[in-house]
């Protein structure tokens, strides 16, 4: 007896527990909004004054990207909220460069099939090259790209990062006066 017990215990649990994870992460997602609107106020205004924005606020808004994924891997929002974390953390203001390889790591490992991760992949790449100055990583993250992406639309900016990796701009031949 004891052990049909057991099963309907933890059956209602999981049954009751579903709905609840709907709850939270709209909940969360409606937390994410906010904070968005706060930070960025309205997007879709275009405007010449754009408003300073605080980059501890961002890097907050960043985490909570995070936290999302990690409560709900398989939602929808997660490659793209993992997505805006990393370029967040990857960005002029944040530098936070090998914490958005680690996001761009897990997009292209658990979320492969998505856009983001197609990003994802380039943006490794890119960041090896352009701000840490790893050519040998970034080679390997450019050929990863085209193992993994062979048809997609930056394989052509892929080929030509891959073809002038480690040049210095001023000797780039398209640039030379």
């Amino acid at each position: 007896m004891k052990p049909v017990f057991y099963y309907f215990l933890v059956f209602s649990f999981v049954w009751t527990a579903c709905p609840n994870q709907e709850i939270n992460a709209e909940k969360q997602i409606k937390t994410i909004e906010n904070k968005e609107r706060t930070i960025f106020g309205n997007i879709n205004q275009i405007s010449a004054n754009l408003p300073v924005i605080d980059v501890n606020m961002v890097k907050d808004l960043a985490n909570q990207y995070e936290q999302f994924a990690y409560m709900f891997p398989r939602h929808e929002k997660t490659p793209e909220y993992l997505s805006r974390a990393a370029n967040f953390y990857a960005s002029p203001n944040i530098k936070m460069y090998e914490k958005a390889i680690l996001i761009y790591d897990k997009l292209v490992k658990d979320y492969s099939k998505t856009q983001q991760a197609e990003k994802a992949c380039f943006m490794k790449g890119f960041i090896y090259h352009n701000e840490l100055k790893k050519i040998d990583k970034a080679k390997s993250a450019y050929e990863d790209f085209l193992r993994r992406y062979p048809n997609s639309q930056l394989v052509s900016s892929v080929q030509a990062e891959l073809q002038f990796l480690g040049t210095k701009p001023e000797d780039l031949p398209f640039l030379k006066k």
